[in-house]
């Protein structure tokens, strides 16, 4: 499966449209952690590997991701 092709920056586009407030946007060389406040309270985090979206969840620990298995997560 192909990585989903969704940049930071369209990403951040979509956020503001749809009103969520940026918390924090921590980067390092190739990743960026991403904080989003909802407009319902709740929180969303997202992960971009260089450039381009790899995971987020929610303040409920739902998650979605995208190449990303198991055996990653015992890395992390």
């Amino acid at each position: 499966m192909d990585t989903l092709q969704c940049s930071k920056h369209a990403f951040h586009v979509f956020a503001e449209h749809q009103g969520w407030l940026l918390l924090f946007d921590k980067m390092t060389d190739n990743k960026s952690e991403v904080g989003y406040l909802l407009q319902s309270g709740s929180s969303i985090f997202a992960v971009f590997t260089d450039g381009l979206f790899d995971r987020m969840n929610d303040s409920s620990n739902a998650a979605i991701a995208v190449n990303h298995t198991e055996e990653e997560d015992d890395d992390d």
